[in-house]
């Protein structure tokens, strides 16, 4: 069983929409903060991850799936498992720990590039 976050922030696009005397250079500057910071929960993930054969490591995958949205996850059959734990194995954590130890410096980069680019318009 594999597992897999949908990273879609759809919070920031409504922020984004409501932003409307910005040029049109806000969305793509933004996806691009986004993709340093979801590279970012990769490179960690792969380090939080149990390794026995680096088969689950390797199976760790990040990719944009439009603009400002992105997947991130691990494709090995048993990464849920690992993930979340059994009633026979405790949880070994390694997508989730990634998503929240990156998650404030992600709000904290979109929100400086939205004034970088407020400041220039």
């Amino acid at each position: 069983m594999s597992v897999e976050f949908d990273l879609d922030f759809s919070g920031v696009d409504r922020v984004m929409d409501k932003l409307t005397t910005i040029s049109e250079d806000l969305k793509p500057a933004v996806h691009m903060v986004m993709e340093s910071n979801v590279r970012k929960m990769y490179v960690l993930a792969r380090h939080l991850v149990p390794v026995r054969t680096g088969f689950l490591q390797r199976t760790i995958y990040w990719q944009p799936t439009g603009l400002m949205e992105f997947v991130f996850g691990a494709a090995a059959p048993y990464a849920a498992y690992v993930e979340y734990g059994t009633s026979r194995m405790a949880a070994r954590p390694f997508l989730r720990p990634a998503v929240i130890s990156v998650q404030p410096e992600l709000i904290r980069n979109i929100c400086r590039k939205i004034r970088e680019l407020l400041e220039r318009s």
